[in-house]
């Protein structure tokens, strides 16, 4: 593909993904984001995220519907939103290439698996991936000669979603210092990603098929809590007692949203 080739719009992976509508809002988003596996979420569905939540188990009970939409922001996520374009263009103009944005993708075989890049760099003729971070002056050390395993997890499922050869991740680190690494192609890495989604996916499409045979009167609601709660994956250190209470006590709930007053109203009362 040549930097003419693609326009701002269309879809620069023609082959491998197919663009996914524009969600239109915010909670559109984020119901958007629940019928796939995006990127953000390899290194939760890996168990290699260090943060709380990030985990198989809070992964499948919010693809699954079973735990509020969280529609409130952090500051810290507002700020990468801000940063986002400058980290784009600065990562672009170091490495002398052309970038431009584009909308969610969704792999044509794997249709679940999802991708929202940051950008898309133009590399040689080549469209290939950019990923933009934001990151505090106190994670410095995981950008020395090195990128965050999380990272490098995120852009290895885009290039399983878009088949590119590879990604540029760029991190600004403290305010001040960008690093631009290189991410090559890692198929063994890429294919055993792709297993282990797999299986976490094949797990929320059970319970869907379980959720509509209860909706259709063919299992009775002790069954489908049956076959649901065995569907879970386990839980861990970093699933948070929030969560596991927080998760619905109604399977016939289709959406759940919470925002950050009332959550915090709840947890006030569950304190008392």
């Amino acid at each position: 593909m040549t930097p003419n080739a693609w326009k701002v719009g269309e879809n620069p992976f023609p082959d491998t993904c197919d663009l996914l509508p524009d969600p239109g809002g915010h909670i559109e988003w984020l119901m958007q984001r629940r019928d796939g596996i995006g990127s953000s979420d390899c290194a939760a569905a890996l168990s290699m995220s260090r943060w709380s939540d990030a985990t198989p188990w809070h992964l499948f009970m919010d693809k699954t519907g079973q735990l509020p939409l969280e529609s409130a922001d952090t500051e810290a996520a507002e700020w990468g939103r801000r940063l986002e374009p400058a980290i784009r263009q600065a990562a672009a103009d170091r490495l002398g290439m052309q970038v431009q944005t584009v909308g969610g993708l969704a792999n044509r075989e794997r249709p679940w698996m999802r991708a929202s890049l940051d950008g898309v760099l133009i590399d040689n003729g080549e469209p290939v991936i950019l990923e933009a971070k934001n990151t505090s002056i106190y994670l410095a050390e995981e950008w020395d000669d090195q990128i965050p395993d999380a990272a490098e997890l995120q852009v290895l499922h885009s290039m399983a979603v878009t088949g590119a050869s590879h990604a540029y991740v760029a991190g600004l680190v403290g305010g001040n210092r960008l690093v631009v690494r290189k991410v090559e192609r890692d198929q063994e890495l890429i294919d055993h990603i792709i297993s282990i989604e797999s299986e976490l996916w094949g797990r929320v499409c059970d319970y869907y098929a379980a959720r509509r045979q209860f909706d259709e009167g063919v299992l009775d609601l002790d069954e489908f809590e049956r076959i649901a709660r065995a569907l879970e994956p386990a839980l861990s250190a970093r699933d948070t007692v929030d969560s596991i209470v927080g998760a619905s006590p109604r399977r016939d709930t289709d959406t759940i949203v919470v925002d950050a007053d009332t959550a915090g109203q709840a947890r006030e009362w569950m304190r008392q």
